[in-house]
């Protein structure tokens, strides 16, 4: 388990910045990684991209870097330090040797189109010393030959060898004090944009790509702290080779009007039609579309292709190019959507699916205690449709990347919070904010997001740029959520705190870490996920009779899905280990704190539900015994339990049931829409649901919420507490898990 301490070291922004005489310097919060490629100009060529004619010219690097603590970076493996300053280096030769007797940076004379899928194969990059780029030679503008891999030992910009991009070493202490890896991410300051005087309409803006090579050699931080010869040693040399590729797209989603009128060529896979374009008729693109690129391989050196565009999955040489694509925050280029994890090339194609995504992507990963070695390249993808010979024209182009590690994905930097999507989930088609976003995980368990606005409506008090989490600022974040739904506290005296080990299944220490990543993930984030349903089993059900006091087992697998008898007969503390045991991705799942609870009520009312309804009377909407209502479902199954036994009879089938005032009847989870708003069911009626709520009384500290079968609509309507003790379990009461 890593500790705060370490999730927080973050390395936060590298910044390349391509322009002309000028050395932008920038106070971001943790890495500032500038590199100023100066004095570009692009020169309209006579063919398209892959024509032998100069497309950009450029001249000298500049820049800085800066590094806060927990990671450290070197350009030599000798230095290493909070910043590093390019501007020393007025000769940009001098950038190519930077260690070692050998030439080993690529600075090119001029920047020209190449094209890589950064995958694994024979001459190609994992597995080898360099990330291989292609060049061909374009007669006509979908017509390709002549293809060749670039040699960094060619000088002449007209062979077709000529590297035209840039690599640069650079090495990174990552002063994690546990062993493992952790994913190296890009933060919302990232961007890549036209310097000033540039041209917009062009698209040069959207055929760049930022990637990253990971060597599979690295050296513990305690052997070789300023040991220049020992780091290299290890991360250089023939024997040394790449381990990992990310890939980073930039303006994913922009393509300009000229390019989608006459550049619309592309002949489709049928998957990739579908998961990307919206015109399934004809399968053009628009200007606001993500569209995918098929890069060259080794295997396309010697072919000649009639058809470049011929994405279909018949041309040999060509395959997806496995990118993180990112879009621009409107009013900027940086990017939207909060932190993103970089992505392996190694990654599957179906996970990349715009619509209908399906697989599970595998991120970037850098080592903890160590010093390992990253080449950074910056080059014109050829492949891309925005590639062409009216791109050409144009100005400098500035590239930010801010590079982070241990942030929540979706959050830090952007005032644009949303509901991010965990690694091993996928989105439900269908859903959207307005009805109630759901999102479900390999196994098909439904969640459903809380929007908590990230207004100064929401935090008076907290304020909207807390960064450093102080337990005051915990404190600040928990009373200003209070405050926003004080409607649904009703002057209570439960509270959100730490009774004893029996009453959670958690330590003291473990509880209130686990609420304040809770309330820092809510803050950052914007809300939560909750489960759809009641947590329940599928193929059985419990029944313990009397025996309310008594521990009863919790072998069984336990699921947030429809139809599913619901998971009773368990204390809260057998609550939380099941709920916390659910898949989550690199989020946390555990029981609602009280205050998830009141912020779910506070998000229904905001999307139409009355006050009324949820913390008065919730029989209308509600299993209670005191509501008549009618089920016509052969797929849901009812109970109708003595009220003297608690014993299960027989479940049935509700091919039309009636449910008469006075029943106690139990519902397989998601019975019918009229139980649900937003998506979540059930919070007013079939089970009341453990949380982490201490009740403030010590006879029964446990607190569960919410409507059950056993109670009326206005006596425990979707707010109600109830508190019972830690060896209490009985049958309308469940849970469900959330996520944050």
């Amino acid at each position: 388990m890593q500790n705060d301490e370490e999730i927080e070291e973050v390395v936060d922004v590298a910044e390349v910045v391509i322009e002309e005489n000028i050395i932008r310097t920038r106070a971001i919060r943790k890495l500032i990684f500038l590199v100023g490629f100066t004095g570009i100009m692009l020169i309209m060529a006579t063919y398209a991209w892959f024509s032998t004619q100069r497309n950009v010219s450029l001249s000298n690097l500049e820049g800085t870097v800066n590094v806060a603590e927990g990671l450290e970076i070197s350009l030599d493996a000798q230095y290493w330090s909070q910043g590093i300053d390019f501007s020393e280096y007025t000769d940009q030769n001098d950038l190519k040797k930077l260690y070692g007797t050998t030439e080993h940076n690529i600075i090119p004379t001029e920047m020209l189109p190449v094209s890589t899928t950064g995958k694994s194969g024979t001459g190609d990059t994992i597995g080898g010393n360099e990330l291989i780029m292609y060049r061909g030679e374009n007669v006509d503008s979908i017509k390709l030959s002549n293809i060749q891999a670039t040699s960094k030992t060619v000088e002449d910009p007209l062979d077709n060898q000529y590297p035209g991009y840039y690599a640069i070493d650079f090495f990174l202490r990552n002063s994690s004090r546990e062993e493992g890896e952790e994913v190296l991410q890009l933060n919302t300051d990232s961007s890549l944009m036209l310097k000033a005087g540039g041209i917009y309409t062009t698209g040069l803006q959207n055929t760049v790509r930022v990637g990253f090579a990971l060597y599979n050699s690295t050296t513990p931080i305690a052997a070789s702290v300023s040991e220049q010869s020992t780091i290299l040693g290890a991360m250089t040399g023939d024997s040394v080779t790449i381990k990992d590729v990310a890939i980073w797209e930039p303006n994913a989603k922009d393509h300009v009007d000229y390019i989608v009128i006459n550049n619309n060529k592309i002949t489709w896979k049928a998957a990739d039609k579908l998961g990307y374009i919206a015109d399934q008729t004809n399968g053009k693109y628009t200007a606001t579309e993500r569209i995918p690129t098929y890069a060259l391989m080794s295997t396309a050196v010697g072919q000649e292709y009639t058809d470049i565009y011929k994405w279909d999955g018949s041309v040999t040489g060509l395959e997806k190019q496995i990118t993180l694509q990112t879009d621009k925050l409107d009013g900027t280029y940086k990017i939207a959507g909060g932190v993103q994890n970089l992505i392996s090339v190694n990654s599957a194609e179906t996970a990349l699916y715009e619509n209908n995504p399906s697989g599970e992507v595998t991120t970037f990963k850098i080592p903890k205690n160590q010093i390992c070695r990253i080449r950074m390249y910056v080059w014109l993808e050829g492949q891309d449709v925005d590639c062409t010979n009216y791109a050409s024209h144009g100005g400098g182009i500035i590239v930010d990347v801010g590079l982070t590690k241990g942030e929540t994905e979706g959050t830090g930097g952007s005032t644009e919070t949303g509901p991010y999507i965990p690694s091993g989930f996928s989105e439900v088609a269908g859903t959207s904010l307005a009805t109630g976003y759901t999102i479900q995980d390999s196994t098909e368990n439904q969640y459903v997001w809380v929007e908590v606005p990230q207004t100064a409506e929401v935090y008076p008090t907290a304020g909207l740029d807390i960064t450093t989490f102080t337990d005051e600022e915990y404190t600040a974040i928990e009373n200003d959520l209070h405050t926003y739904t004080s409607v649904y506290r009703n002057g209570t005296s439960y509270t959100d705190t730490y009774y004893s080990d029996e009453q959670t299944g958690l330590t003291s220490t473990q509880y209130t870490e686990l609420k304040q990543k809770m309330l820092k993930s809510v803050y950052q984030n914007g809300g939560f996920y909750v489960g759809k349903y009641e947590t329940g089993i599928m193929d059985s059900y419990r029944d313990y009779g009397e025996e309310y006091d008594t521990v009863h087992p919790i072998a069984e697998t336990a699921v947030v899905q429809e139809n599913a008898y619901p998971y009773n007969w368990v204390t809260c503390s057998q609550a939380q280990s099941l709920a916390s045991g659910m898949e989550s991705g690199e989020y946390t799942s555990s029981l609602m704190f009280g205050v998830q609870w009141d912020l779910m009520l506070k998000y229904l009312e905001t999307k139409g539900a009355t006050v009324e309804e949820l913390n008065e009377d919730s029989t209308s909407w509600g299993n209670v015994y005191n509501n008549t209502y009618t089920i016509s479902n052969a797929n849901v199954k009812y109970n109708v339990v003595d009220p003297n036994t608690w014993l299960i009879t027989e479940w049935l089938p509700a091919t039309s049931y009636t449910h008469n005032e006075e029943d106690i009847t139990i519902l397989t989870t998601g019975a019918s829409s009229q139980f649900s708003k937003q998506n979540i069911y059930n919070i007013a009626g079939n089970m009341a649901e453990w949380t982490l709520e201490y009740s403030s009384d010590t006879s029964g500290p446990c607190a569960s919420r919410g409507g059950n079968c056993n109670g009326n609509g206005y006596g425990s309507p979707a707010t109600y507490r109830y508190g019972n003790g830690t060896t209490f379990s009985y049958p309308s009461i469940g849970f469900r898990p959330s996520l944050y």
